[in-house]
């Protein structure tokens, strides 16, 4: 820390008495030996225990309990405050105060948390972790879903949508680990992956980098898809433009109207585990032009069908460049099957799979000229009965199933190499086998049987969509019966709120809120 000059130092001071100082003294057995003061000016900086570092609270044995109290603190007040906004019979409906939960409190109790969290990895260790932040949970769910506190948390967690906590901080450390391998070479954090992935197998001392990257199954930083921040100039002028009509029967009519002799199809599938694109050239006036172009992109767990959408743009690109028809104005159009991929193409912000629109962009200047017509992205919705769209999302089966190849050699950006894994694909394949062990561990609960009289389907309920039309009351009541804790002399008498197990009025004995239903 050094005193400014010049003209700051005439406008500002250099107080002293806002420094503090924080030691961190080796691990070793016994009292820590207690360090010297530091002495500034005739002024002794205070001596603090644990300092805050880009909002995460640093101990100085860094076992990371002042960052969970700081951490739940501010999430308890926000969860406090939960409750002045929702009640079971009246606020904020169950899909708003869910979103508000999701977007809001878990972001502030899981900041930093791949920092100063590590997922439990044997079956009865770190449990005492989860255990403050689960309490917490808790108290959210019951203002989510207007239970009683007499609910059953596994229960809440269904109605309300939301994994467990342990499963929920589990996900997060896995997102954030994705998150740094899919950095740029240039990154500074880049280069420690790597190096946490190639130690990944060290278990004495390893930094908490080191410990996520043996914990979850990852491909290596080098495999995983590089997310680029900034791809194009913000003047950047694409060469194509889309055609995307209102719904499927307009499309359907447009392309059943369309008189073009040759049209270019792609599609990507997938089957058997395995995702595959493909793109066909047909030439209606003479058929012995059509043309073929596949290829296989990997399992599922590492690539996705919207992936092999892009990958289908380009195979056709590759076989425009190839044709004979590049410069007739009847080849310029594109028909695929997802609408969502032909938007994307036009949005320069970085996210997953952004190296294959790159390819796409790049492509496209190398082909088109000035003079040359652009390029036509339209949605030419499948499933419909379009004969020339069904041909090929048949082809793209192929591919799938391994046929790679075809009439046109393979583009450069295809040839003797292997896609990199999405981080879209692993984002999907962990969560759903977080869903599985959730539904496992629930199906070995004494409770499912008695859950099961209302809902067979287990965690996969889906009730926050199914009471999105309802009140919050109507909710509330729901929840209530669902759970089997409602306020009625059955439940109460369990917990001694009422004499008599009967209903007032019938004087039935015993009835059960399956009766209510």
């Amino acid at each position: 820390m050094v005193a400014l000059h010049g003209h700051w130092h005439i406008t500002a001071t250099f107080a002293l008495d806002k420094l503090i100082v924080a030691h961190f003294p080796h691990p070793r057995n016994g009292p820590t030996p207690k360090a010297p003061p530091l002495s500034l000016r005739d002024t002794t900086v205070k001596e603090t225990e644990s300092v805050c570092v880009l909002g995460v609270m640093l101990d100085s044995r860094l076992k990371w309990k002042v960052q969970q109290a700081s951490a739940l603190g501010k999430a308890t007040s926000i969860v406090s405050a939960l409750w002045q906004i929702t009640r079971p019979s009246q606020g904020v409906s169950l899909k708003m105060i869910c979103c508000l939960y999701i977007s809001v409190v878990i972001p502030k109790m899981t900041y930093g948390l791949n920092v100063w969290y590590t997922p439990p990895h044997c079956p009865e260790g770190g449990q005492k972790r989860v255990g403050s932040v689960s309490a917490l949970h808790r108290q959210a769910l019951l203002s989510i879903t207007g239970a009683m506190r007499s609910a059953l948390t596994d229960l809440l967690e269904t109605h309300a949508n939301l994994l467990p906590m342990r499963y929920l901080l589990e996900k997060i450390c896995y997102r954030s680990l994705i998150r740094i391998f899919s950095l740029p070479d240039n990154h500074p954090v880049r280069k420690m992956a790597s190096n946490a992935y190639r130690h990944r197998n060290t278990t004495t001392h390893s930094p908490p980098l080191w410990t996520l990257s043996r914990l979850f199954d990852l491909p290596a930083p080098s495999d995983v898809e590089t997310i680029t921040p900034l791809a194009h100039p913000p003047d950047y002028d694409v060469l194509f433009s889309c055609d995307i009509p209102l719904d499927k029967d307009q499309a359907y009519r447009r392309e059943e109207n369309n008189r073009r002799r040759i049209n270019i199809y792609s599609d990507g599938s997938r089957i058997d585990g395995q995702a595959g694109a493909a793109v066909v050239l047909l030439d209606k006036q003479n058929p012995a032009n059509n043309q073929v172009l596949r290829y296989q992109l990997g399992a599922l767990k590492l690539h996705t069908t919207y992936e092999a959408e892009g990958i289908g743009v380009v195979l056709r690109l590759a076989l425009l460049q190839n044709c004979l028809h590049t410069n007739q104005d009847n080849t310029n159009m594109i028909g695929l099957d997802g609408k969502s991929f032909i938007e994307v193409t036009f949005n320069f912000k970085h996210r997953p799979r952004q190296y294959i629109i790159d390819e796409i962009h790049r492509l496209t200047d190398e082909i088109l000229t000035d003079t040359s017509p652009r390029l036509l992205l339209t949605w030419v919705p499948g499933h419909m009965g379009l004969d020339r769209n069904e041909c090929a999302d048949e082809e793209a089966k192929r591919a799938a199933c391994g046929n790679t190849g075809g009439s046109s050699p393979l583009p450069q950006f295809l040839r003797g190499k292997t896609l990199p894994a999405s981080v879209s694909a692993l984002k999907q394949h962990f969560h759903t086998s977080l869903i599985k062990r959730w539904e496992n561990n629930f199906a070995k609960s004494r409770r499912l049987q008695r859950f099961s009289i209302y809902e067979p389907r287990g965690v996969h309920l889906n009730f926050v969509h199914l009471t999105d039309k309802l009140s919050r009351r109507q909710t509330s009541v729901l929840v209530q019966l669902h759970t089997g804790h409602i306020p009625l002399n059955f439940h109460l008498q369990h917990i001694n709120r009422s004499n008599t197990p009967n209903c007032p009025n019938c004087e039935a004995s015993g009835y059960l809120a399956k009766e209510t239903v």
